[in-house]
């Protein structure tokens, strides 16, 4: 494993020792038997719950208190939950 190893300097060395896609499977697979989400086709999900859409705008909200974004754009929120 290259991040006990010390051989992880880069985010391109990352890549080399993490399979972010399988990760990603096991992820959505594991929010698919909790009930959390619903897959509507083959590489879409849907959220069952609304908690996860008021924390996306908690976030947005949180970005712009902490100076990252210059105005809130509750649009980016929108686009992405569909």
């Amino acid at each position: 494993m290259g991040v006990r190893t010390s051989k992880i300097h880069t985010t391109h060395d990352v890549s080399k020792y993490y399979d972010y896609e399988e990760s990603l499977k096991i992820r959505l697979l594991r929010l698919e038997q909790l009930g959390q989400i619903k897959k509507i086709d083959n590489n879409r999900y849907i959220l069952k719950s609304k908690i996860f859409y008021y924390i996306a705008y908690l976030i947005v909200i949180f970005r712009y208190i902490l100076g990252f974004e210059k105005k809130i754009n509750y649009n980016n929120v929108k686009k992405h939950a569909v």
